[in-house]
């Protein structure tokens, strides 16, 4: 037995007696011939009784000649099939490594960290209190201690002072909400999960509670830089492997392939066991040192938490990340794979034994794989589908790196049912289906297929959103006249997945609730590149008088570069999206939908999962019949994907247009030329009222202004001719409308009908004005496109209802121009301010009409485009009747009400309503002076008029043009064309000129 005695490293188990001396019985009692061959008997049996259930407990049971008489059985039941019992015993050097590190490096530091409080409470720097008077700071101060928020690590991060943890408040407590039937979905089915979800919807949330529930692991594929997390497996794949010299980067450029790929495949296999075994390690140790001190002290569920903290916060003794650290000792030693599976599995049943011995009952470990969809495409040149057999390259496709994770770690799994074994766990943002099935297939866990599963929550919903604020925000605050009008640019902005919120509410927190709006206004505009301005300039004023530094924002802006990355296949689907978003920006459509064909939307970050979660199927891959996501998709409605956050829509619709040409991708004037033609396009609407809205936004989107007599062209004597004049948008949050919500429209008719709704905003009742630039700077990196520098919202709101239009009339929305209904009259609306010492306001309101001819509008024609743009006229039909609409029955006069409360309109100007008449006629313009002064112009012969109206032109000169129809002084103009034309070429933009052949004889 002094072969035993020297070679056996005692092993981290305190079974080790027992172990020790049935392999010293074994030794002596089995007849010699069967490990006749081997070096070391003892160390033989050793690892038979640990790889075996059953010997085990007769082992520490003590029942030697039972352990004898069925392992004598087995080896001859072996000898008689043929069938070698014989076990690869690892080479001391693995064992003496994994037992020095155990002992020197690990025991004393996970004793004392025992003792730690890795969730140690965020305190409030004294910064974020200047300004304060000593009772609203002993509020705050008393409120953050009640929160009792983490703190965040801050060792990967030391630039900036640590904040308070988003992600780990209120871990483990989250039984009773709605996150709970997520985790049962994920976590108790013993089949492998495929969690999909975008990226800030709380996919990472749910799986780190879930693990506070079920005993497992917490991988990171990819660091985010937020410090959390050990960075083991995401260190493997982007350094460890190509850091390995026999490792093939791109199998098309050696010779004889073949080898090369299942070389990889084994140098994968074996690299990423070596993380998987540090883990298992560390965790065996963990289980050993709290099950042996104060065992009473802490609950299942306090020791799963204390096990996912230390993953989430891996420094431990001298090592900030002792998982990775662990790995890498175990990567430097190279030992092979039948050795690192060898000791593995072992850990398995050692983890499982002492968790049983303790009756908890264990029969899987959740392993969790976040963020992997970076995984899900890395290495694609060096690995390939198929079996480990021989075959050439032409029969392979190609694969990326986490289907060699998957397959090396699910191999691990034994057959036998009472074995403790992984319970996979991938999550993801845009991850293919196939990838992950064809990794599961061609693994030796081949008796589940993976199921999918879905989060689809989010903060959409106005009480669901205003609930989740509740939580952080203090009483006083939230019961102050002053939040619900925070709250309804909360809701304008931030509406929709779960860490625009919670990003904004921790620098909220940060900055002890001094400058709200300030701290709104920077996040968005770190998120779109673009500095709203629709608050109040009286509550930034205010919030200015807070001295110090805002807390640093760490949000990076999207990276929608991965969309055109070299991807031809992807192009037309990109350009559509690219419509798409432009269409939202110039119209503020409704929420669009997409298959699963389109699941990279969701990849990038854009696009989410929509769907009721106790409504979702969970869809199961069927490599069989070939059913995949997109079919299964499109064929069930309870699941769609949709890109509907104004946040996603706007940056993206901002970085394309900036970024159009670089990228090769039509910029919004490119598209909007295009449309010209078009008058009644399904997605942009009307061509020629896009383009025309889209103009007036650029010339009237500057600083400085723009003179309106140089846009204009002005029938009669005006003095707005020379009044420099800039686009806005006015927003007016109603105290008494405070539980309405702007983002779903939510202003019924009879609220609508209330007169009380149509009173001139008080500050007296908390009525709150904003009043917005939307500036374009022609100077921005894209030469062809103006860079929208300062917003409001989207530029445009096209409205199908009455009701709607209404709304952005009385300033419930944040758009400065509307497409209104087409029974209103004209085609567009829109305020400006009129600069001076005293600015003041009108609202201009304009009629397009678009002739492919080289015909001028007729007088009928340019007579009716009068009629619609005079205010008594609108909603009113041609037959003079007033528009009837079943639930507005005064629908014209609440029109006519709605355009008198424009805060301090221009009268004396722009006449009783304060309104100036527009006629846009393109590609010829018209010319009021030559209609009014006799000029019988050349008809239109694609005008079609009846022989009432053929009679009339018979006798123009008897036909007398009206320019003032209400007789209310209300100025009338039309586009200055030529203006139109030289601004869109003079910016190196497409002219719009180019879009049409000229006629011969056509002026323009």
């Amino acid at each position: 037995m002094s072969q035993l005695n020297s070679t056996i490293v005692k092993p981290i188990n305190s079974d080790f007696k027992a172990i020790y001396a049935a392999a010293m019985y074994l030794t002596e009692h089995i007849t010699t011939h069967f490990h006749s061959d081997r070096p070391d008997p003892g160390q033989y049996f050793y690892h038979l009784i640990q790889n075996n259930k059953q010997w085990y407990e007769l082992a520490v049971q003590e029942s030697y000649s039972k352990l004898c008489e069925h392992v004598r059985g087995e080896l001859l039941a072996s000898a008689a099939s043929k069938i070698s019992s014989e076990l690869s015993v690892p080479k001391p050097e693995l064992e003496n490594t994994v037992h020095q590190f155990v002992m020197e490096s690990l025991k004393g530091p996970l004793k004392e960290y025992l003792k730690e409080n890795r969730l140690s409470t965020w305190t409030l720097p004294k910064s974020a209190l200047t300004g304060l008077d000593n009772h609203r700071r002993a509020k705050i101060l008393e409120h953050i201690h009640l929160l009792d928020i983490p703190e965040q690590s801050s060792l990967d991060r030391p630039e900036y002072a640590p904040g308070p943890d988003m992600l780990l408040h209120k871990l483990g407590s989250m039984d009773g909400t709605s996150i709970a039937y997520s985790i049962t979905k994920i976590f108790a089915r013993p089949q492998p999960c495929l969690l999909l979800s975008t990226s800030g919807s709380g996919k990472t949330r749910t799986v780190l509670e879930g693990l506070t529930q079920y005993w497992g692991f917490y991988f990171l594929c990819s660091c985010d830089g937020s410090g959390l997390g050990s960075s083991d497996l995401a260190s493997m794949i982007k350094k460890g492997l190509i850091h390995d010299p026999n490792f093939t980067m791109n199998l098309s450029s050696v010779e004889n392939p073949e080898d090369h790929l299942l070389q990889n495949r084994q140098l994968a296999r074996k690299h990423f066991l070596e993380v998987l075994l540090a883990r298992l390690i560390i965790f065996a140790i963990y289980l050993e040192i709290v099950f042996t001190t104060n065992t009473d002290t802490y609950t299942e569920k306090d020791l799963k938490k204390m096990w996912l903290i230390l993953q989430l916060k891996p420094h431990l003794g001298n090592f900030s990340d002792i998982f990775l650290h662990l790995s890498e000792i175990l990567y430097g030693i190279s030992a092979n794979q039948t050795d690192l599976e060898f000791v593995a599995k072992s850990y398995f049943y050692r983890i499982q034994a002492q968790l049983e011995k303790r009756r908890i009952k264990i029969s899987q470990l959740a392993v969790v794989l976040d963020e992997s969809q970076e995984a899900a495409v890395a290495y694609n040149t060096a690995f390939m589908s198929g079996s480990d057999l021989p075959s050439t390259l032409q029969h392979r496709d190609q694969r990326p790196v986490i289907r060699e994770i998957v397959r090396g770690w699910m191999d691990l799994n034994p057959d036998r049912i009472d074995r403790l074994t992984i319970k996979l766990i991938i999550t993801g943002t845009g991850l293919e289906k196939a990838t992950v099935q064809d990794a599961i297939a061609s693994s030796m866990y081949k008796q589940y297929t993976f199921y999918s599963t879905y989060i689809t929550g989010g903060l959409d919903d106005r009480e669901v959103h205003l609930s989740y604020l509740q939580d952080y925000l203090p009483s006083w605050f939230m019961e102050s006249p002053q939040f619900g009008y925070l709250f309804d640019r909360i809701r304008h902005w931030l509406r929709g997945r779960y860490r625009f919120t919670s990003e904004y509410v921790s620098l909220l927190i940060q900055d002890g609730f001094r400058r709200p709006h300030t701290i709104l206004n920077e996040y968005v505009k770190a998120a779109i590149g673009c500095q709203p301005t629709d608050v109040s300039e009286t509550i930034t004023v205010t919030e200015s008088r807070f001295i110090g530094e805002l807390p640093k924002i760490e949000y990076f802006p999207f990276d929608f570069s991965k969309l055109i990355r070299n991807d031809s296949k992807k192009y037309e689907l990109i350009q559509d999206l690219v419509k798409y978003v432009y269409q939202y920006y110039m119209t503020s459509s409704n929420p669009f939908g997409f298959t699963l064909k389109q699941i990279d939307f969701v990849h990038y970050g854009f696009a989410r999962y929509y769907g009721q979660p106790e409504q979702l199927q969970e869809y199961e891959s069927d490599s069989d019949n070939g059913v995949d996501a997109p079919t299964i998709l499109t064929q069930n409605t309870s699941l769609s994907i949709r890109i509907s956050e104004p946040l996603i829509f706007l940056a993206l619709a901002l970085w394309v247009n900036r970024n159009s040409r670089k990228q090769n991708m039509f910029s919004l004037h490119y598209e909007l030329c295009n449309k010209l033609p078009e008058s009644n396009n399904l997605v942009m609407g009307n061509g020629l009222e896009n383009y025309v809205a889209y103009y007036f936004a650029t010339v009237l989107g500057t600083q400085r202004g723009c003179r309106l007599g140089d846009i204009f062209h002005f029938h009669g004597q005006t003095q707005l001719e020379n009044v420099k004049a800039q686009l806005v948008a006015i927003n007016i949050f109603h105290q008494n409308l405070r539980h309405k919500d702007e983002s779903n429209d939510d202003y019924t008719s009879s609220t609508i009908l209330d007169k009380a709704n149509f009173m001139p905003p008080s500050t007296k009742n908390g009525d709150i004005v904003s009043i917005g630039e939307t500036i374009s700077d022609v100077t921005g990196t894209e030469a062809n496109v103006p860079d929208l520098s300062h917003c409001t919202s989207t530029l445009g709101r096209r409205v199908k209802k009455p009701q709607e239009l209404l709304n952005w009339l009385l300033f419930r929305h944040r758009n400065p121009i509307c497409f209104p209904d087409s029974n209103f009259g004209p085609d567009l609306i829109f305020v400006l301010r009129l600069l001076g010492d005293t600015p003041k306001y009108i609202w201009v309101v304009v009629q397009c009409k678009f002739r492919l001819t080289t015909q001028t509008l007729t007088r009928k024609a340019v007579q009716d485009s009068l009629n619609t743009l005079a205010p008594n006229c609108f909603y009113i039909q041609k037959d003079g009747n007033p528009y009837a609409h079943r639930e507005l029955p005064d629908l014209p006069k609440r029109t006519l009400e709605a355009l008198t409360l424009l805060p301090s309109r221009e009268t004396k100007l722009a006449g009783h309503y304060s309104v100036l008449r527009v006629i846009c006629a393109f590609p010829v313009p018209v010319h009021l002076k030559r209609y009014i002064s006799g000029y019988v112009e050349k008809e239109d012969k694609n005008s079609q008029m009846t022989v009432a109206e053929q009679s009339t032109t018979t006798v123009k000169a008897k036909f007398k043009l009206c320019t003032d129809p209400d007789n209310l002084g209300h100025p009338i103009a039309t586009i200055n064309l030529e203006k139109m034309l030289q601004i869109t070429t003079d910016k190196g933009r497409k002219g719009v000129a180019i879009c049409f052949k000229k006629e011969e004889g056509q002026t323009i």
